[in-house]
């Protein structure tokens, strides 16, 4: 996807920075996060520092983890897990803006100073301070978004709109009822005897879980005074789709709360006698969520598929046009941030 949410490439920065906010406080020496300047490249006569993409981490950093703002470290952790995505959506941000002045695409200064008091507040200047950004800085960093946005809109989300037909969703819920049919819910447990007498033992052992009514569990202590080779199973959750042949055809035979015959088979493993006992605590059917129900869903699914693809396509198209490859733009060696 062209130039997403600054958040789409730095969630995985989640958990290490909580982290880091615990390591901080057991730090008392004050540490200062470094950057490493240097220029990373040059797309149509913009060029890009380890600077810019600092200020484009910087904003995502106070938006998303304000609590933070004072954790070197905290900052370290995701500026280094964060940096080269938002170096590559800077360089397409930038290749899309090329293309919105190309087609003559504009906004106005009042478009762009409503947007930065939703996003920074109306105390825009105090806010701007803490994060590290001057009002000049800012005000690009925000039309530029938003010609992006609207860019993406008209280029990105409005051709994907134009694939969701009517038909695509019937077909993608016709697709759904073949992957997820009509299917029992079973919860069960399996009463097991091995040995060279399973046959005679289990048959006892069917006499008395018959009689009780009561589930296996219950009945392990009488279960075992009969013989020590009976054992009971956990309780085992399953669509009866997934079951092998015996077992589905088995359970489907008994009703909840009730015991299935014992089944005699040469257990390969152990070259012996095995003899099970079914017991079913719960059935319950599932059947195919209707189409109405379903289609928003399903619309959803389909348009963020093709979302993706059209910004791919976008995002290629942009490439070609402009000369540039996304694989070349991340030096192998470079480490812009670090702590001192």
């Amino acid at each position: 996807m062209v130039c997403s949410d600054d958040m789409k490439h730095y969630w995985l920065a989640l958990i290490t920075l909580f982290s880091a906010a615990s390591a901080m406080e057991r730090h008392a020496p004050q540490t200062k996060l470094i950057v490493h300047n240097a220029i990373l490249t040059q797309v149509n006569d913009t060029t890009i520092s380890v600077f810019d993409v600092k200020k484009k981490l910087d904003v995502a950093f106070h938006k998303n983890y304000p609590q933070l703002a004072e954790s070197a470290e905290a900052r370290l952790q995701f500026y280094n897990m964060s940096w080269k995505n938002a170096l590559l959506e800077l360089v397409d941000q930038q290749l899309i803006i090329a293309d919105a002045k190309d087609k003559e695409i504009k906004l106005s200064d009042g478009e762009v100073r409503e947007e930065m008091e939703n996003r920074f507040g109306p105390n825009i200047t105090l806010t701007l301070s803490k994060i590290g950004l001057t009002f000049d800085e800012a005000f690009k960093m925000v039309k530029d978004d938003m010609i992006v946005q609207r860019m993406n809109w008209w280029f990105v989300h409005a051709k994907a709109t134009t694939q969701i037909t009517p038909q695509a969703i019937r077909q993608a819920y016709w697709n759904y009822t073949q992957e997820n049919p009509p299917a029992w819910e079973l919860s069960y447990q399996i009463v097991s005897i091995r040995g060279p007498e399973a046959s005679e033992i289990a048959d006892k052992a069917y006499a008395l879980l018959e009689r009780s009514s009561l589930p296996p569990d219950a009945l392990k202590e009488k279960l075992l005074a009969i013989d020590a080779s009976i054992s009971v199973s956990t309780t085992y959750q399953a669509k009866d789709t997934d079951l092998s042949t015996m077992h589905r055809d088995t359970l489907r035979s008994i009703e909840q709360g009730h015991y299935s015959q014992p089944t005699l088979q040469q257990s390969r493993v152990e070259k012996g006698q095995i003899a099970r006992i079914f017991y079913l605590n719960e059935a319950v059917f599932h059947e195919a969520p209707p189409f109405d129900a379903m289609a928003p869903r399903l619309r959803e699914e389909l348009l963020q598929v093709a979302t993706m693809n059209q910004g791919a396509a976008y995002a290629e198209k942009l490439h070609k046009k402009y000369g540039v490859d996304p694989n070349r733009l991340i030096p192998a060696d470079l480490h812009p941030f670090s702590l001192e």
